[in-house]
């Protein structure tokens, strides 16, 4: 990575991030998603590899970046993967081929789990709210 170059503008010159946001836009349900997805986050995942800065911790933003871009990842697979799985539009989570709202799932909520270097969503069932709490609502 170049020294004068910020680590924010040197990651975004590495990632298409149009791909990215195709994958979470409201395009979902094109048939090539799924394999940009797996190409998006595997080139992430190895770029963020192969990443190495210059310097000491202290006043080196791009030292901090660098330890937070694994996190960043995890978060970014997360949200695309969640947004992949959903087959309803509800609120501001809108999908073109799924357009509906779907009541069954008004009660659950989504669950990722890491499991051999794979991610994967279930839903679970959202538990009852307590008692005491009910009367605050």
């Amino acid at each position: 990575m170049p020294e004068e170059a910020s680590f924010v503008d040197w990651i975004s010159s590495k990632v298409d991030l149009r791909a990215i946001d195709v994958v979470v836009s409201g395009a979902k349900g094109l048939p090539d998603l799924e394999p940009m997805y797996e190409a998006v986050i595997t080139g992430l995942k190895q770029r963020a590899g192969q990443l190495k800065v210059s310097g000491s911790r202290h006043y080196n933003p791009g030292w901090h970046y660098a330890i937070d871009l694994r996190a960043m990842l995890v978060v970014c697979e997360a949200i695309i993967r969640s947004a992949l799985n959903r087959e309803e539009s509800r609120g501001g989570h809108t999908r073109l081929d799924f357009p509906e709202t779907e009541d069954a799932l008004e009660n659950v909520n989504t669950v990722l789990r890491q499991q051999h270097e794979r991610m994967i969503c279930e839903y679970v069932r959202r538990p009852e709210v307590p008692e005491d709490l009910q009367k605050l609502l």
